[in-house]
C-alpha cells in the first residue's frame, strides 16, 4: 500500500494505520483514527491528516465520512465500492482528523480486517 506522490517533495510528519478489528454489520459503522496519539500529533504539527488511502478487500460498498461530526457532511463524504481503493493526496487540500466508515450493503456483514486505512500528515518541503 502506498500513496501516490505528486512531483513536489513531501515529508510525512505522522502516519497512522487502522483496520476494522471486528465485523461491520449491514448498515453499521466503525470509526478510524480517533486515538489520543493522533490528537497529540495534530497539535504538535499544527495540522490534521491530509493524505489518505483506504483499501476495501470486501465486496461491500462503504460510505466514508471524514470528520463525521462536521456540519457539512455531504461535502465530506466519499463512497468506495467492493474490491477497490480510495486515495486522497496532499495536493487535494483535504484535511480531516477522523474517518467513519458505514457498510451500505443491505444484508452482508464485512469480516474483520477487510478495510485497511492509512492516514498521513504530509507537508511540502
Amino acid at each position: 500500500m502506498g500513496l501516490k506522490t505528486s512531483k513536489m517533495a513531501n515529508t510525512t510528519l505522522h502516519q497512522a494505520e487502522d483496520t476494522n478489528t471486528g465485523t461491520i454489520a449491514a448498515g453499521a459503522s466503525d470509526f478510524f483514527f480517533s486515538t489520543e496519539d493522533n490528537r497529540k500529533q495534530f497539535q504538535l504539527h499544527g495540522q490534521t491528516f491530509n493524505a489518505f488511502e483506504l483499501m476495501n478487500d470486501s465486496a461491500q460498498v462503504f460510505d466514508i465520512d471524514f470528520d463525521a461530526r462536521a456540519t457539512d457532511t455531504a461535502a465530506r463524504r466519499r463512497r468506495i465500492f467492493g474490491k477497490s481503493t480510495l486515495v486522497i493526496e496532499p495536493k487535494d487540500n483535504f484535511f480531516f482528523s477522523t474517518v467513519k466508515v458505514t457498510n451500505r450493503d443491505g444484508a452482508n456483514t464485512t469480516a474483520a480486517n477487510e478495510l485497511k486505512a492509512i492516514a498521513r500528515i504530509v507537508k511540502e518541503v
